[in-house]
């Protein structure tokens, strides 16, 4: 018999709102870097990615609500405590998974500014650390037992190689994992910005913005406190409800701040500041396009004539301007709004990398102009 009480209508409610609040940055990232910057990279996907398993969480779970989750063991029964009891645990897969992709996603991010061998080590250790461990929490707590019933049920006699307070052991051991991995994705980019030739206010403005992840790691603190606390599977229709949440609050703050500083360029044309055409090409260089394909200017005048790439017609001129790769990667990235604009530049350039753009001017008027006043000169 299905029933919605206790903590039931709290779980829904908490979880619906993250999953919106999530959902209005995620969408606001992907139509910054597909229609303002016109690039995706990997770090957008495993953004996504994340947000598809937090949305999948959020609906398991509110439906383990309506099933009795949230409610004391004793009042649901052994059989109704048990499916609501296989439901929530069928959710936290879908959560751990997205915990480790959204850690990823932010690593994916800073990898892609970062020079310096250590900083990429670091990074790449909180990637391979989230992902081992969380895929272990996820697959140990449907093979630790035979038969998977004895999990949830408590009544089933199974026999388990992992016991439930073991178990729980391995939960704290992610959600360590998971602060440590929180707040060294949130301190690095400092150090990244620590050396770099720009004005305090910028790095004050830009480090902020990426490091607002100690609020997930806030998030991870509490849920380990509240995982270590559970007696066991005898109440956990109940007992379980505040780490199900922390652990929801976790994921959504992750992409929430992984997001904002993504969103400079989309507030920037909100304000009228720029038009989408002034983030054409950005980071195609980073994302697996192709760069330096030229910056088209505007025409003015004779708009029957063909455009050609890398060129432009302006009434009776015809200027070509051709431009090496990297100084057109350089000069699109320069007028982007976004921290990651900023920090890809000052990565450029703090690598001593020379840039020479080599300009070749063809006006054929002035070349109609010479050959009539020759004419003129032999009349």
């Amino acid at each position: 018999m299905k029933t919605l009480g206790g903590l039931g209508p709290t779980i829904i409610g908490v979880m619906l709102g993250q999953s919106i609040l999530s959902a209005f940055f995620i969408f606001s990232r992907l139509y910054t870097k597909a229609r303002i910057n016109r690039s995706m990279g990997w770090d957008d996907h495993m953004a996504t990615f994340s947000w598809v398993m937090l949305l999948c969480y959020s609906a398991i779970c509110s439906h383990a609500a309506t099933e009795g989750y949230g409610q004391h063991a004793e009042v649901l029964g052994v059989e109704q405590a048990a499916q609501a009891a296989k439901i929530t645990i069928i959710g936290q897969t879908f959560c751990i998974i997205g915990i480790a992709t959204s850690k990823a996603c932010v690593a994916f991010f800073l990898l892609r500014i970062v020079v310096i061998l250590w900083h990429q080590i670091v990074l790449w250790v909180c990637v391979i650390a989230a992902a081992v461990i969380c895929i272990l929490c996820a697959l140990f707590d449907f093979i630790r037992c035979d038969p998977v019933e004895g999990v949830w049920n408590p009544t089933v006699k199974a026999a388990c190689w992992m016991g439930t307070e073991a178990f729980t052991d391995l939960s704290v051991g992610v959600g360590v994992t998971s602060v440590i991995c929180d707040f060294v994705l949130a301190l690095l980019p400092w150090a990244i910005l620590w050396g770099l030739n720009m004005k305090k206010k910028e790095k004050r403005i830009i480090g902020i913005s990426m490091s607002l992840g100690v609020f997930a790691g806030a998030s991870g603190i509490v849920r380990a406190i509240e995982l270590k606390r559970l007696s066991g599977r005898s109440d956990y229709t109940y007992e379980s409800v505040s780490p199900i949440l922390w652990s929801s609050t976790e994921l959504c703050i992750t992409l929430c701040t992984a997001c904002m500083p993504m969103l400079r360029p989309l507030l920037n044309k909100i304000r009228g500041k720029v038009s989408t055409d002034d983030y054409r090409g950005y980071d195609k260089g980073m994302s697996g396009g192709t760069p330096g394909e030229g910056i088209s200017l505007e025409n003015m005048g004779n708009s029957s004539n063909k455009r050609k790439k890398g060129s432009t017609k302006m009434g009776l001129n015809e200027t070509t301007i051709g431009v090496s790769a990297m100084g057109t990667y350089m000069d699109q990235t320069k007028r982007q709004g976004s921290d990651e604009s900023v920090l890809i530049n000052r990565r450029m350039e703090e690598g001593g990398i020379t840039v020479i753009t080599e300009i070749d001017t063809q006006s054929k008027r002035s070349e109609s102009v010479v050959e009539n006043t020759n004419e003129f000169t032999r009349r």
